[in-house]
């Protein structure tokens, strides 16, 4: 599935993803990474990074059209960043695949998010 980069907004389409992730029970590429012993993702994210994500994820599982931090983050942060975040801790895409379906080069998924969780920190969205 090759996609563009989500423009801020939440779609039923965008919806429709996040809950197809939940359904199918997909691990959460930078929860799993965090839990699993690999120390890397979440020393590279930070602790409010990580923290950030897992807050996300766990609001946008629940009901992702009502998401009020879904729906904040669709207000605050540029294009690029609401679709790495919506990608890797909504729709739980790994990094690679998030990278493969949008065109980026290797390792910048981790990159864009951590720039999308600095700014949902930022802007105190979680």
């Amino acid at each position: 599935m090759q996609w563009k980069v989500f423009e801020p907004a939440v779609t039923p389409e965008m919806v429709r993803l996040i809950r197809l992730a939940e359904e199918e029970n997909r691990p959460h590429p930078v929860l799993e990474a965090g839990r699993n012993g690999n120390p890397k993702i979440r020393a590279y994210l930070g602790e409010e990074a990580f923290r950030a994500a897992s807050q996300f994820s766990a609001d946008c599982s629940i009901n992702p059209e009502q998401s009020a931090v879904l729906h904040r983050a669709a207000e605050v942060l540029p294009s690029g960043l609401f679709t790495a975040l919506v990608a890797i801790c909504g729709m739980r895409m790994g990094f690679e695949t998030a990278e493969k379906e949008l065109g980026w080069p290797t390792r910048s998924a981790k990159l864009v998010l951590a720039m999308a969780l600095a700014e949902l920190n930022r802007r105190e969205v979680v």
